[in-house]
């Protein structure tokens, strides 16, 4: 997979991305979006982020139309529209959903983890790629057959039906291939800032790793769903405190245990602290992500 890849960008690269006609060169589309539950950018990516590669910063607005469940990600420089759709996350990776007619979709892969970001704007690549491999599926027993709805004799038009575990499959050795780019995001310039300010180191650095004052030994899972289970240094009673990236409280209780499950299934996606206090005056704070 990776050794195609790698041959396909080097003819991809003779080829000016500018150039409009390229896109009716790919012949598959999907027939739907992706089968898992829309999710909001704006609470991974917050309104606003930037993305560094070599020496090139980008900067990148989000929006987020709760009606239609569409992101729109638009290049704050340029005003250009990089992404309009729905978005899915399945097993680690972003399914970005971009309607091309009236009836069907282009999918394709993007990989977000803490401070790097891998496949945004590489809608025609990915693409193209799978339009190679349905092609190549008809000659072999290849998986990939599974995907294919139907064909059009007459216009070489193949439609696709979005199984999850075969785009999983399919679009992690994509992802792979990819080149890796920073990360910024302004959630988190903004908190380092406004907590470099307070001088509060630990909730600065978000550290996970443990030392010897730590009262948190971990929190899992980071990011969460439903829940979060805290391990703390010592079953003491231990006040503690989550609040949104806004300072505005959320839960507050007491840790009677040394490990700890607390339920956040009722607040929305976002990014959360959980501060601890203790009696002998020590606090500590740690970051988590819902999704």
């Amino acid at each position: 997979m990776k050794k195609i890849f790698i041959i396909f960008l080097a003819f991809i690269g003779l080829i000016s991305c500018d150039d409009n006609s390229n896109i009716f060169r790919i012949k598959v589309s999907f027939e739907r979006p992706f089968p898992k539950r829309a999710k909001n950018l704006t609470y991974k990516l917050g309104d606003e982020f930037s993305i560094k590669h070599d020496k090139d910063t980008i900067t990148y607005t989000v929006s987020y139309d709760k009606g239609e469940q569409v992101n729109i990600i638009i290049n704050k420089k340029t005003n250009d529209t990089i992404f309009m759709g729905i978005v899915n996350k399945y097993r680690g990776l972003y399914y970005f959903n971009e309607q091309i007619n009236d009836s069907s979709y282009w999918i394709y892969a993007v990989e977000i983890n803490n401070g790097t970001i891998k496949g945004l704007g590489t809608n025609w690549i990915q693409m193209s790629i799978l339009d190679e491999y349905i092609d190549k599926s008809f000659l072999n027993n290849s998986e990939l057959k599974g995907l294919i709805k139907s064909v059009n004799i007459d216009t070489s038009v193949i439609r696709l039906t979005p199984d999850k575990k075969l785009l999983k499959e399919f679009y992690y050795s994509i992802i792979d291939s990819l080149p890796t780019d920073t990360f910024i995001s302004k959630f988190d310039y903004e908190t380092k800032t406004e907590l470099s300010n307070n001088k509060n180191i630990e909730l600065i650095n978000g550290l996970n790793e443990t030392s010897n004052n730590e009262m948190i030994l971990n929190l899992y899972p980071n990011p969460a769903n439903d829940f979060i289970m805290i391990e703390t240094d010592k079953p003491d009673e231990n006040i503690f405190m989550v609040t949104n990236i806004n300072g505005q409280i959320s839960i507050t209780g007491k840790l009677i245990n040394k490990t700890t499950k607390i339920d956040v299934s009722g607040l929305p996606e976002g990014t959360y602290f959980i501060k601890l206090d203790k009696e002998d005056g020590r606090t500590e704070t740690r970051k988590f992500i819902i999704q």
